[in-house]
């Protein structure tokens, strides 16, 4: 009888800042994935000021790495270049990992060299309004994939926004590509980062799994403040994207987001231009934009299953979190030209 094949060690890369609130979520889903599989090694790299690393050394499978640096993508590379495994895969302190998460992706990349795929809201903790937007925004932040789909050169770009890459927390690579294709650019600072590391292995023509079997759950943001950030950093990321590969087809995306925003902003605003010309036309435009609202947020009734106060309420943070977005690519446009005159 033939002895079953060892499994493959997996390298998990963890970088962390100030997760005290969040961190044993994921460290108790990471010893119940290690008490029944011993082929992982887990590599948190800490930068953190809180009680993080602390809690994290209640966990003796775990390797805690403290660093002075800050820097998601310098944590990154670090775990890279220490991890012993033949896969790297990478989550995130405010993630929490299935059971399965590790032997899933062995299985994805037995035919591929990278993968990745959903990151959901856990289903036994309490959430809000704003953690769901995360998730049900017309554009989405965080991807549910609904089926097997494969991203490879040719449909890297076709396929947005609707349909990306895996995310940075929810990611699986093949090590010896990681080194051929050069690992992450410690330049990106808020976004994108991913993205950039996924369309430069696809530019060598491998092909990316993005399956719904390999699931995290994702603590999303729970504050407007904290949101707004969030997506206003993935702008940031957007610019310096575009700068770096220049390609048409993502060049035509840009274009047509600044052209919705634009336009949205030109509807929104309109009513205070016709203040000065009498209450008739104001109350019209007043008129015209709530149909406009009502069928924005029946949209969101009717293609979303939303709630009712979700569907009320998501057509406003759609106009909030694009402007965040817009205003973060303003932002690095400009600061970048900024720093060219110095």
């Amino acid at each position: 009888m033939l002895l079953e094949k060892s499994k493959q060690l997996v390298s998990i890369i963890i970088p962390t800042k100030n997760c005290e609130r969040t961190i044993t979520f994921l460290m108790e889903s990471l010893l119940e994935l290690y008490s029944h599989d011993k082929e992982i090694e887990v590599i948190v790299i800490d930068n953190s000021t809180d009680s993080t690393p602390t809690i994290i050394s209640n966990y003796p499978f775990v390797k805690l790495i403290r660093v002075k640096k800050s820097g998601l993508n310098y944590a990154r590379n670090l775990g890279i270049k220490m991890a012993s495994g033949s896969i790297i895969a990478f989550t995130d302190g405010d993630c929490i990992v299935e059971k399965d998460w590790v032997n899933n992706i062995r299985e994805a990349l037995k035919e591929h060299v990278a993968a990745g795929g959903c990151v959901e809201l856990p289903p036994h903790i309490t959430t809000n309004l704003l953690m769901r937007y995360s998730e049900r925004g017309i554009i989405p932040i965080f991807i549910r994939y609904p089926r097997e789909i494969i991203i490879t050169k040719n449909n890297f770009f076709k396929l947005m926004p609707l349909i990306r890459p895996p995310s940075g927390n929810n990611m699986a690579f093949k090590k010896e590509v990681l080194t051929e294709v050069g690992l992450f650019d410690e330049e990106y600072r808020g976004g994108y980062d991913e993205l950039d590391l996924e369309w430069r292995l696809c530019k060598k023509g491998y092909k990316i799994l993005c399956s719904p079997r390999i699931k995290v759950y994702h603590l999303h943001r729970n504050t407007l403040r904290g949101l707004l950030k969030q997506v206003h950093n993935y702008g940031r990321g957007h610019y310096l994207f575009l700068m770096k590969h220049k390609e048409p087809q993502f060049l035509k995306i840009t274009i047509m987001m600044l052209i919705a925003w634009i336009i949205g902003l030109v509807i929104i605003t309109t009513p205070i231009f016709f203040t000065l010309m009498g209450y008739l036309r104001v109350i019209s435009m007043i008129l015209i934009e709530g149909v406009w609202y009502l069928t924005y947020s029946i949209t969101y009734r009717l293609k979303k299953h939303a709630r009712v106060i979700e569907a009320l309420v998501y057509p406003v943070l759609d106009i909030l979190t694009g402007s965040a977005y817009i205003l973060g690519f303003i932002r690095e446009l400009i600061s970048r030209r900024r720093r060219r005159f110095e």
